[in-house]
């Protein structure tokens, strides 16, 4: 990287970031957002290279690696930790349990002092997913066929949070009240998860107002970005129906009728209905992270992130620990 765009750099890196601030966008995005927000908006041309998928250009990966530094120096260990982590729900012995993901792995670079920088969208070889359960019971009671259904059911719902995450951050949203929308799918997930968790009935049916609500959310996504504006309905079958009108490939139907209807939806949120079980709220939560997946997926980008890697200097603090003790 030129040193007169190393000297200019942080006057727009000042702008970029305070707007992502004013966002509010957490601090683990936000060297990746302010890098290719900087290369989207402000880079004209690039002699000898290109901005078509420039994750994968090696220019980008200096110009990166200039962007982390400056975060690291801005927030020091605050940045590290805004942990970059999601969660998920797994049934065991008839019990949900919390799972978290990793959203961004690291590995020891080559050079000394680097680290490799991964934004997986699946679970990557080497990674024990049932490892990742929170207060996990104790899983020698399971035979060895319930302990391999575990680990393919977690390695799933691993791969959909993981999906979901990248294609909603990278998905080109104009307006931003169409950003905070998106924005609010993994949150009302996230609630969904906490309440079932709880095992409280009146809780167990907000899951269900909250799983609802995020299909609903991000079908409506789907709708502005494709068509400027969103089906003023609640209805997901009608959503669906439009969204695919519009260009989103068919939505399986199996999925969609495990969601609650409108009504039903409405009736969980005001206790006005039967709690569901966990088998039943298990069931609601996968159809709906596949629908949220499904709906992701469609939205237009400029750059996609599936597995990208990105080579980085190790940040200041963690320097002599290995990426995996992070």
């Amino acid at each position: 990287m030129s040193q007169d765009l190393k000297d200019s750099l942080p006057d727009y890196l000042m702008e970029i970031d305070l707007s992502l601030a004013e966002d509010g966008v957490p601090l683990h995005r936000r060297p990746l957002d302010a890098a290719s927000i900087f290369v989207l908006e402000y880079i004209i041309d690039i002699r000898g290279g290109t901005k078509n998928d420039f994750l994968a250009q090696p220019w980008f990966a200096s110009l990166f690696k200039f962007v982390q530094e400056w975060y690291a120096d801005k927030y020091g260990a605050a940045l590290k930790s805004s942990d970059p982590a999601d969660v998920g729900l797994t049934v065991i012995f008839g019990t949900p349990f919390k799972v978290k993901i990793p959203l961004t792995l690291t590995e020891r670079g080559e050079t000394p002092g680097t680290v490799w920088l991964c934004f997986p969208n699946e679970v990557l070889p080497g990674e024990q997913v049932v490892g990742w359960v929170q207060d996990p019971p104790n899983l020698s009671r399971l035979s060895t066929e319930d302990m391999s259904t575990l680990v393919d059911e977690i390695a799933w719902v691993v791969a959909a949070a993981r999906t979901l995450h990248i294609q909603l951050m990278t998905a080109e949203l104009a307006q931003e009240s169409t950003k905070q929308l998106a924005a609010a799918i993994r949150a009302h997930v996230t609630r969904a998860i906490d309440d079932i968790c709880s095992l409280e009935g009146a809780r167990m049916s907000l899951a269900m107002w909250d799983l609802f609500f995020a299909v609903e959310k991000a079908l409506k996504v789907y709708l502005i970005q494709k068509t400027g504006t969103p089906l003023r309905s609640h209805d997901l079958e009608k959503l669906v129906r439009r969204a695919e009108s519009s260009g989103l490939s068919p939505v399986d139907r199996c999925h969609l009728h495990a969601m609650p209807s409108e009504e039903e939806a409405m009736q969980h949120r005001y206790g006005e209905i039967e709690a569901p079980t966990v088998e039943e709220a298990a069931k609601t939560y996968k159809s709906a992270l596949a629908i949220l997946v499904h709906c992701a997926d469609g939205l237009e980008r400029t750059f996609g992130m599936r597995n990208a890697r990105l080579l980085i200097s190790q940040a200041p603090w963690t320097k002599g620990r290995r990426p995996d003790e992070e």
